[in-house]
């Protein structure tokens, strides 16, 4: 019975060792925000960016570091940690180092501090994560498709897409500070420049337009389909009939800000099948229309 409580005390003594060792563990890379160039070891240079001639001095904002190549900057290498510091899975915000050349590619990406659970000191996932970001080399800023899927990362596939998504983003902020587009001459589609917009901005904007579709043109757009009309037999031909909302679903302001908004207002309170039955209806009154 007196080794019970020695034992109890071992093991309790044992888990907090275990947990200081990993905020110790985890203090090292919150400290070294801002210290991009001592963490550009050969190790992470050969994933992010190999053949690189020299490196310049960390600078700009966001921060990146300046990659030279035939003596002429090829590429830029940063920090996630540094630009969006953005978490995964875990509460703490995890580094990934990657690079993105003149011509808006990822260059390589390579994690070098996250507590991910799951993965952490995994046998498995580690290496498949290290993949993952590796294989991003290639991958265009704009409209790029991913070579692997997240799952890729099986068991994983909450941090793996997060650490994408924070590279995609970071990247996208260091080209725009430092690589110049080239000139628009047509109607191009402004990924870049996305940012969320409430209802009222798209609509004040242009974005998305209104349109107040009346009795009387319903009547004649299905008259001139050969359609009979159905329904509201009196109603007066300046009677509005609906009232359309539409804009360019791929225009990222209204596409991205339209898909993260609540369901417009004559959908609220519709169950499903109504609001499917609704929405088909709206479709083919544009169409006659």
């Amino acid at each position: 019975m007196s080794l019970r409580p020695a034992v109890f005390l071992r093991e309790a003594f044992s888990l907090a060792l275990l947990v200081l060792v990993a905020l110790a563990m985890a203090t090292p890379a919150a400290a070294e925000k801002g210290k991009l160039l001592t963490r550009l070891t050969p190790e992470v240079m050969a994933v992010v960016f190999p053949g690189a001639e020299r490196l310049g001095p960390e600078e700009g904002t966001p921060p990146a570091i300046a990659a030279y190549k035939d003596g002429k900057i090829a590429a830029y290498i940063f920090s996630t940690l540094d630009i969006v510091a953005a978490p995964g899975y875990a509460t703490t915000p995890f580094d990934v180092i990657a690079g993105v050349d003149m011509s808006g590619r990822i260059t390589g990406a390579k994690v070098v501090f996250h507590v991910e659970p799951y993965i952490y000191h995994d046998a498995v996932r580690q290496p498949l994560l290290d993949t993952y970001l590796a294989r991003q080399a290639g991958t265009l800023l704009q409209g790029g498709a991913a070579v692997l899927p997240p799952d890729f990362v099986k068991g994983a596939t909450i941090s793996a897409r997060a650490m994408r998504a924070a590279v995609l983003d970071s990247a996208r902020l260091v080209a725009r500070a430092r690589i110049s587009r080239p000139v628009v001459t047509a109607p191009t589609l402004d990924v870049d420049g996305f940012h969320l917009m409430s209802w009222n901005e798209l609509v004040a904007e242009g974005a998305v337009v209104r349109r107040r579709i009346a009795a009387g043109e319903v009547a004649a757009a299905l008259a001139a389909a050969g359609r009979r009309r159905r329904g509201h037999p009196r109603s007066s031909p300046r009677q509005a009939r609906r009232s359309l909302h539409r804009g360019v679903h791929r225009f990222a302001d209204a596409g991205r800000s339209r898909r993260q908004l609540d369901r417009p207002a004559q959908f609220r309170g519709v169950s499903r099948p109504a609001a499917a039955r609704r929405a088909g209806h709206l479709r083919r009154l544009q169409r006659a229309l």
